[in-house]
């Protein structure tokens, strides 16, 4: 799996999730804590893969026709996890943890959108499949070791409280990665403000 279809695998899952969300009725707070706690694991992942991975790889292709677009994403990614935070902070019984979600949601869907329109076709026109391939290979692996350090430490909690498995906001917490060091400058705009009625043509 090369590393764009890597990365519109994850995307088709967290839009999944988010659909389970929605579906989600009056009085379910544990079942919204827990659909919350796996969207948090999936977007930490994600993001982690993208920016210590495929963004640095994206902006130094030929001619700089992707550098602004990648510099828009880790701002994009920025506003997202201010948002996760913002909500691993709430109780899912809040009246408001619902409307942030939205929130949330709207801002991951224009990322995607951006993502997937913009910048994916420019970054495989200008890597081409080898290269596109050996990053798939490096972020699978990153993936996979992200992923199963969560995993034992989410056992290792267990063990430590009797045996139980954790509760769907103690996994929330220990499914954060380190951010990637990698630090954008330049356009900081609201991807809420761009997502709605901006026009694409620009690019």
């Amino acid at each position: 799996m090369n590393a764009i279809e890597l990365l519109k695998k994850d995307h088709q899952e967290v839009s999944g999730l988010f659909e389970e969300y929605e579906g989600t009725g009056e009085g379910a707070a544990s079942r919204k804590e827990e659909l919350f706690g796996k969207i948090k694991s999936e977007l930490d992942v994600h993001a982690a893969i993208e920016e210590e991975i495929f963004y640095p790889a994206a902006k130094q292709a030929p001619k700089g026709e992707t550098k602004d677009l990648v510099l828009e994403a880790f701002e994009e990614h920025k506003e997202i996890k201010t948002l996760l935070g913002e909500l691993e902070a709430m109780d899912a019984e809040d009246e408001r943890f619902d409307a942030k979600m939205t929130l949330l949601k709207e801002d991951v869907e224009h990322h995607v959108e951006e993502e997937e329109g913009e910048l994916f076709p420019k970054v495989q026109k200008a890597l081409g499949r080898d290269r596109l391939e050996d990053l798939g290979r490096q972020m699978e692996s990153r993936q996979q070791s992200l992923a199963g350090g969560r995993e034992q430490a989410e056992a290792a909690e267990a063990e430590e409280v009797g045996g139980g498995a954790p509760s769907p906001r103690r996994r929330v917490r220990r499914a954060a990665v380190p951010r990637s060091s990698a630090r954008a400058s330049g356009r900081t705009r609201s991807s809420r403000s761009r997502g709605r009625g901006r026009s694409r043509s620009r690019r």
